[in-house]
């Protein structure tokens, strides 16, 4: 009897013992086959070791001494990945190079007075004294600071230039690619960066998972030539001429707007007359039925005269100039505002108004 209650006993413990094991080893498989499956990978901290090792040999002059600046590296030994570890390797190369260091004092707006795109202009050194991998990665601490002044199109530049496969953070690489074109409204560049870059989703810091994740949501149901697309290219265009941008890019998309308003306005009118059309059709319809039957709605005879008199007025109102908005009094623009963006966002009112405002001041 005890040698049986032996061998429940023991098959107990081994069944705690595989229910232990299981979540941690499905967790484990599915992890492995996120990463097989994705079309990048992080680089390996140690490589990246060996890189700056035989960069600083090659180093004759100093902006700090050799023992200090792998004195700095190693303390940032716990950043293994993401961006933090971008900024180290930033702050080491700045040790030991000291255009480095006043490169990157300049794309910190609290440390320089001298604007982004300035300090961008001079660093005419970079593709010619550094290796390809250094020269990537400063590529990416410039995009990174053009994009945080809303400099979309500079910084879409910068990540042009620099290599994925030799920066040390491709999820930066990544999240600022895709910032870039959501809000250069390009919406299968954008879908196609988001996605990359989710497919290491539970590895990427939270900031760079949750944004790209809300990223995704917002763009992807924006259609061409819809009032969203016409909002976005409104903020757009708010955005380059607060930066001082009056060139081409600016005055296309201004023609893009009215273009798209127009054409938006035009299917309106056209769905309204098709809807008039058929009101009358079925009208035409109903008195014809009750011409039919019991006398009512009888046809009048050819020769006859028709009775019945009237004043004569005319409603003044429809006499005058349809572009007429600008004149409405306040209160009554505003009523007619609510009206026209009844059950639309709030943020489309801008748009509508600003059309009417161009019609107010046209010659049409």
């Amino acid at each position: 009897m005890k040698s049986l209650l032996k061998v429940y006993f023991a098959w107990a413990l081994l069944a705690l013992a595989i229910g232990q094991l299981l979540p941690t080893t499905y967790s484990l498989a599915i992890d492995t086959d996120m990463r097989r499956s994705a079309t990048w990978n992080w680089p390996v901290r140690e490589q990246i070791d060996v890189k700056l090792a035989d960069y600083f040999k090659t180093r004759t002059e100093w902006n700090q001494p050799s023992i200090q600046v792998k004195a700095l590296w190693d303390r940032f030994e716990s950043q293994s990945r993401g961006p933090g570890l971008l900024d180290a390797v930033m702050a080491t190369l700045a040790a030991a190079d000291a255009r480095i260091e006043l490169l990157l004092s300049g794309l910190d707006p609290t440390r320089s007075e001298q604007t982004t795109s300035a300090t961008v202009a001079t660093a005419t050194w970079i593709e010619s004294e550094l290796p390809s991998w250094i020269q990537s990665n400063i590529h990416l601490a410039i995009a990174r600071a053009l994009a945080n002044e809303q400099l979309y199109d500079e910084s879409l530049e910068q990540i042009e230039l620099a290599d994925m496969s030799e920066v040390v953070d491709p999820s930066t690489w990544l999240f600022y690619k895709a910032i870039c074109h959501h809000h250069l409204l390009q919406r299968d560049d954008c879908m196609a960066a988001v996605t990359k870059l989710l497919e290491h989703e539970p590895e990427l810091v939270s900031r760079y998972a949750i944004t790209a994740k809300l990223m995704k949501t917002d763009i992807e149901p924006m259609k061409e030539d819809s009032l969203d697309e016409i909002s976005r290219l409104m903020k757009d265009v708010e955005r380059r001429l607060e930066l001082g941008r009056t060139g081409t890019v600016v005055r296309e998309q201004e023609k893009q707007i009215v273009e798209k308003l127009d054409k938006m306005i035009d299917k309106i009118e056209e769905q309204l007359q098709q809807q008039q059309q058929q009101q009358q059709q079925a009208q035409q319809g109903q008195d014809g039925k009750g011409g039919k039957g019991g006398g009512q709605g009888k046809p009048m005879d050819e020769s006859q005269i028709a009775g019945g008199s009237g004043p004569g007025d005319v409603d003044p109102k429809t006499l005058k100039d349809r572009n007429g908005w600008g004149d409405l009094p306040p209160a009554q623009r505003q009523e007619a505002l609510q009206n026209i963006t009844k059950d639309l966002p709030s943020h489309y009112r801008e748009v509508i108004e600003a059309y009417f405002k161009r019609l107010a001041t046209s010659d049409r």
